[in-house]
């Protein structure tokens, strides 16, 4: 093994021993309180209702202009930090004032903000996703595009956020289509379907599957739809069909056109999980938690999670282990 191999190896056991403390830590630990900023902020509000509320609330002074973006899924380094500072403590005591209010059908998706406009993903009943932008400071619609995705899942409704850059951007549906779409123009570039293009056709039979065990191996969508945000890297998008034989792929941002794919890296039963881009060793990485086997035992009798560490440029699996306890995702 030579010293650079060796020491990504050393970064990925560092970081397993970091996301096992972090689970630990969640089981033991009840969410922190909630903080807000004194600038502007978006609360994305969903709810099993038929029709749920986008509410802008400003808390404080600050102007709207000075609000930070938000253009993906953790916030501008995807670990879920604001650069903003000056957060409030508490609430004020009549609450923060409501700027403007929207209604949305059901589901749990979330917002990114770009450049004062915000980017969503809602659900028009079994019908369609659509992709809706407004404008941050008043809440109007500035523009929508709607995909055809007939389907019903288990609670029902949009569960993803959009990943923003400066001209492009990137969306999962819940029943496994990708699409990328120019900002300017507001008309998508190029799609692609997470679940079709990667599915393995030897478990796509015509006919029911003969029990329990079958039906998990048959599976090709994730129980609660795919649950996932794009992950952009240089030039490549990168999402996680996580099938049977194929755990990661990029895209070419402009083209769509497939850089690299890697093998089997977890199952996607329950793995509602978005690829996490970070430096291990010196080495851009791509990390994935995954489920390994059969995913309704008990949280005591689940497996260990599966974690992988991807080479972000050439899709080259660099290290693999477990977390050391089991751990239901």
């Amino acid at each position: 093994m030579s010293n650079d191999d060796a020491g990504i190896l050393a970064a990925g056991k560092a970081l397993v021993r970091r996301i096992s403390k972090a689970i630990c830590n969640e089981r033991a630990t009840p969410p922190a309180a909630q903080r807000t900023s004194q600038s502007a902020q978006v609360v994305f509000s969903r709810c099993l209702t038929p029709w749920c509320r986008l509410v802008l609330v400003l808390a404080g002074c600050t102007l709207l202009i000075q609000a930070a973006d938000w253009p993906r899924l953790g916030g501008p380094e995807g670990d879920g930090i604001s650069p903003e500072t000056g957060l409030l403590r508490t609430w004020p005591p009549a609450g923060p004032r409501e700027l403007w209010k929207l209604s949305l059908g059901e589901g749990f998706g979330g917002a990114a903000i770009r450049d004062r406009q915000v980017y969503l993903l809602d659900r028009n009943g079994n019908l369609q996703d659509i992709l809706r932008c407004l404008d941050l400071e008043t809440g109007r619609e500035l523009w929508q595009l709607a995909f055809d995705a007939p389907g019903n899942l288990p609670y029902h409704g949009s569960r993803n956020v959009p990943t923003v850059d400066a001209d492009l951007l990137f969306v999962t549906s819940p029943f496994g289509g990708l699409h990328c779409v120019d900002r300017r123009t507001h008309l998508a570039v190029w799609s692609h379907h997470l679940v079709n293009d990667f599915k393995d056709p030897a478990i796509d039979r015509a006919e029911p599957p003969a029990g329990r065990p079958d039906k998990l191996k048959r599976a090709q969508l994730p129980t609660w739809g795919l649950t996932q945000a794009p992950l952009l890297f240089g030039d490549t998008v990168i999402v996680a069909p996580q099938t049977q034989g194929t755990g990661l792929v990029a895209y070419e941002k402009r083209s769509g056109k497939i850089r690299w794919t890697t093998g089997y890296l977890g199952r996607n039963w329950y793995s509602h999980v978005s690829p996490a881009l970070m430096t291990l060793g010196g080495v851009p990485q791509v990390v994935m938690l995954a489920q390994p086997s059969d995913p309704e035992k008990s949280p005591a009798k689940a497996p260990p999670a599966l974690i992988t560490g991807v080479d972000a440029r050439t899709g080259a699996i660099l290290w693999r282990t477990n977390t050391p306890v089991p751990y239901k995702i």
